[in-house]
């Protein structure tokens, strides 16, 4: 192309005929076009066509649809849906494969600028003509209807593309596609089917990490979790290092978390080398999943998982907090005097917020259990560090 510009230069630095000129211009274009010299393509086309000589040119208007490309290439869409409009309207003459390229095009330029329902008016057009890309107009019409919310008329474009073109590049996408709108729709078993079909019929495609992926949170949520566990964990095995591994992997640790199995996660991620867990998040995550059960209740869960905390992490970042939880769930089970040992645990440590609550609650049991010169030790404690007035 370099040869050619330069005997594009000569015929118009020659200048002797005018419509040679002009057209030497749209060659230049192309030229500049052809190497991705988008700069001297949009200047040598729009020169073109301010050319008066230019308008009786076979040629003419290839310049407003190669300029709509230009713009379209360098994300200026609103200069690129001008451009392939004008191409359109004079287009009658023109191949059907270009004009509705252009509408393509189109499309894709509103889509992109959030204009989706003239996005999706272009893309009708397109589909329409049936002369190119019509799997990739319906599945560009989809993602626009998803956008506005029109869930119904999305699914019928995507069982459109599904139906129609069952052979295209596009049909992983359209499958995951589908079953995303569904869970939108709250339709999960509708979505799983989807979401099945691409990893089972398409493990090759990207959309297959991403569909098995979805598949796991789909049983998390439903709290179907032997499930959302095989599948979590075939996604971190099967796709090690992916974005999706790393979020199959976090859901893998609040679902252990959740079910008070923090020690499996653990011992799950200690096979994996691309997966280590420091000594400081190995506390964080054993205590949460303990304290969990506790907040829901769970005593007798949360008694053998905050005892089991407290053995691994004797120095953890949260042994106050999980040996005043201990120690409720002792009371609870009427473990008396192991409940009155945590809490003296905590009297006897710094000072915490749990401190006047542990005082109180020692005083009270040592008390119940008629150990009344204790009751009165701690009582008299806990009046010297009282900030809230009830105690």
């Amino acid at each position: 192309y370099e040869e050619a510009i330069k005997m594009f230069t000569k015929a118009m630095e020659y200048n002797v005929d005018k419509s040679v000129t002009a057209e030497s211009k749209f060659w230049m274009a192309e030229s500049f076009y052809r190497t991705e010299n988008y700069w001297g393509a949009k200047k040598y086309y729009l020169e073109f066509l301010s050319a008066p000589e230019a308008r009786t040119l076979p040629v003419y208007n290839m310049a407003n649809y190669n300029l709509g490309y230009v713009y379209f290439s360098r994300n200026e869409y609103n200069g690129g849906i001008y451009y392939f409009n004008e191409f359109i309207k004079k287009g009658k003459s023109e191949q059907p494969v270009m004009i509705a390229d252009a509408y393509l095009r189109l499309g894709d330029s509103w889509f992109v600028s959030k204009g989706y329902d003239n996005a999706i008016s272009h893309y009708d057009k397109a589909i329409r003509m049936k002369a190119v890309d019509v799997d990739y107009a319906l599945l560009q019409k989809s993602k626009s209807l998803g956008v506005l919310l029109r869930y119904p008329e999305q699914i019928m474009a995507l069982n459109q593309l599904i139906s129609g073109y069952p052979g295209s590049s596009l049909i992983s996408e359209a499958y995951y596609e589908l079953g995303n709108t569904h869970l939108m729709t709250k339709a999960n078993e509708k979505a799983l089917i989807n979401f099945k079909k691409v990893a089972s019929d398409y493990p090759q495609s990207v959309y297959a990490i991403k569909s098995r992926l979805k598949s796991g949170l789909i049983y998390y949520n439903s709290g179907l979790n032997d499930l959302a566990i095989k599948t979590f964990k075939g996604v971190v095995e099967d796709y090690p290092g992916t974005p999706e591994s790393k979020e199959a992997l976090a859901s893998l640790k609040n679902l252990y978390v959740e079910l008070g199995k923090a020690n499996e996660y653990i011992a799950y991620t200690s096979g994996l080398s691309y997966a280590s867990i420091s000594a400081t998040e190995k506390d964080s995550i054993v205590y949460s999943s303990a304290e969990n059960q506790y907040l829901d209740g769970h005593y007798d869960v949360a008694e053998g998982a905050l005892a089991n905390y407290l053995e691994q992490f004797p120095k953890g970042a949260f042994t106050t907090s999980a040996s005043f939880f201990l120690a409720e769930c002792l009371v609870k089970s009427e473990k008396y005097e192991e409940a009155l040992e945590r809490y003296r645990t905590i009297i006897e440590g710094p000072h915490s917020e749990f401190t006047e609550s542990a005082l109180l609650k020692a005083a009270d049991l040592s008390y119940d259990l008629s150990a009344y010169d204790q009751a009165l030790g701690y009582f008299n404690q806990l009046e010297e560090v009282a900030e809230v007035k009830a105690n």
